[in-house]
């Protein structure tokens, strides 16, 4: 029963308990299940015949037998996934335990109701017996583990450690194309796609039009509800914003077109005239704001008075039209092009390969870590001064806004969590550093897939083709080696003291009943006629 909550969870429908209850409900059940199983095999065990049972026949033994094979299954997938074990193995026992856990519910049900009839007396006897307090006082012991597992929930599997439980939900800007999103220093909220949209509360939002071919680009209000009376859209050029970036009230978009920038209180993009189009990337110096870096088709840009001059500076790129990305990360400056990706050295004015990973589409900066993304679907991270290549997220190719893009457009990170956007198949997540994966739930599509992934106060943005779209990050800390020494002493404890509570037999009462069937067994006479 508790794997339901997991279905629906990776189906996509919230669930309406936390799943850390979920994963120590559904550990405790398993196991005290699994004793119960093992007690009745110890009395029956394979025979064909059970003594006491008549009318067996060969259907019903082999949906006993079966019942076994799918219990010992499913006990044993669930076992291995407390184990450390990572990766693609993971997710296969992950989902061989789900499937073995659905598999096994029909022939349970008939089982059930078979022996229905068999089953109530061991279930109502106890009620009329002379001291029932004893059944009930042993079943609530049996039950005071739960007690542990409600006052200190731990998250088990992997679903509640990337603090899924909840779905996709529609936040603002519907119909709206998104491609990036982010929050700016006093709290506003930008998002850029075919136009910029500026917002102080995320309900009322200013747009901000990309520059057209014409005169008369304008800003005006509007609300997540649609276009007021009267607004006017001007008209974007081929292509849309391709990279956006927030350095204090100033914002940075780039399009097909070039680099611009306007500021969180509104008004007209302005031209910072790049010497370049296709501005698919955009990073400012944390250390230094003024400093502005882009990625071009003429290779990576470099202005050093916030955008009124600007170098280009491709020396040491493999493919400068190919640029992609770049970013900050640990005070050095990394990009990518087609070929791999690079380190900028200062001293020498020129880029040096760090590593081959080709295809690069996005550099993220998370804290010790950067996430270089790459459109063949693979993610690699900058840790301690190496590259190390992470598991593969298993996203597909998407049609984002009826334009082919990459299968997956960058990492964000939460409290060590990883969240991968532009996967039709969901969003990808990881709560052990990307070694495996799972899905978030459901509620995006395939046409809404997000361009791009930002927590922001708990919970998770997704700037998408339809909008903008939340999921609520359930908050669960892992299991430690302390919880479960804690939870697996009360369950022996309490485990053992219900055992003896219910089976606890007064010795006058043993007398009494030994002696009742001595004399049963005794022949009673038979006195004829005289």
């Amino acid at each position: 029963m508790t794997g339901v909550f997991y279905l629906l969870v990776r189906l996509g429908v919230p669930s309406p308990l936390h799943l850390a209850w979920v994963d120590g409900v559904h550990i405790y059940v398993g196991s005290a299940g699994a004793v119960v199983i093992l007690g009745k095999m110890s009395r029956i065990g394979f025979r064909y015949q059970v003594r006491g049972v008549t009318g067996v026949v060969a259907w019903q033994r082999w949906i006993s037998w079966s019942l076994l094979t799918f219990y010992a299954a499913n006990f044993l997938t669930g076992t291995l996934l407390l184990l450390p074990i990572r990766g693609r193995v993971y997710e296969n026992l992950v989902e061989s335990h789900l499937l073995l856990s659905i598999w096994a519910v029909p022939p349970t049900t008939w089982h059930v109701w078979h022996y229905r009839q068999r089953a109530l007396p061991y279930l109502t006897r106890w009620t009329a017996a002379r001291r029932p307090w004893r059944y009930w006082a042993g079943i609530s012991l049996l039950a005071v583990p739960a007690v542990w597992l409600l006052f200190a929930p731990r998250g088990v599997s992997q679903l509640p450690q990337v603090l899924a439980g909840s779905a996709w939900e529609p936040a603002g800007l519907s119909g709206d194309y998104l491609d990036r999103l982010t929050f700016a220093a006093d709290g506003s909220w930008v998002a850029a796609g075919d136009a910029v949209y500026i917002s102080h509360d995320g309900v009322i939002w200013q747009e901000v039009d990309l520059p057209a071919s014409s005169p008369g680009s304008s800003a005006s209000q509007t609300t997540s509800a649609g276009e007021p009376p009267g607004h006017h859209h001007v008209a974007a050029p081929p292509g849309f914003a391709q990279a956006l970036a927030v350095s204090g009230n100033t914002i940075y978009v780039g399009t097909a077109t070039g680099l611009y920038e306007t500021t969180t209180a509104g008004g007209d993009l302005v031209d910072l005239h790049a010497p370049a189009h296709q501005v698919r990337g955009i990073a400012v110096d944390p250390g230094s704001p003024s400093v502005i870096w882009a990625a071009s088709d003429a290779g990576p840009l470099m202005s050093a008075d916030g955008g009124k001059s600007w170098t280009i500076s491709a020396r040491g790129i493999g493919q400068p039209a190919g640029s992609q990305a770049v970013a900050f990360f640990d005070g050095q400056l990394f990009a990518s092009d087609a070929s791999g990706v690079y380190e900028w050295q200062h001293q020498s004015a020129d880029w040096v390969l760090t590593s081959n990973q080709r295809s690069v589409v996005s550099l993220d900066a998370e804290p010790g870590a950067l996430y270089a993304v790459s459109s063949l679907g693979t993610v690699d991270v900058l840790g301690a001064g190496s590259w190390t290549a992470l598991a593969d997220p298993g996203a597909g190719a998407h049609i984002h806004g009826g334009v082919q893009h990459e299968p997956l457009a960058g990492v964000t990170g939460f409290d060590g969590r990883l969240y991968v956007a532009g996967s039709t198949f969901g969003v990808p997540a990881s709560a052990d550093g990307g070694r495996t994966w799972t899905q978030l739930g459901g509620g995006l599509g395939e046409t809404s897939a997000p361009g791009q992934l930002v927590e922001h106060e708990g919970q998770l943005w997704a700037a998408t083709t339809d909008g903008l779209y939340l999921f609520q990050l359930v908050r669960s800390q892992p299991a430690s080696t302390a919880w479960w020494a804690g939870l697996v002493a009360a369950a022996v404890v309490c485990g053992f003291v219900a055992i003896g509570i219910m089976a606890y037999d007064p010795p006058r009462r043993r007398r009494g009943r030994a002696r009742s069937e001595a004399e049963a067994a005794v022949p009673q006479e038979h006195h004829g006629a005289a």
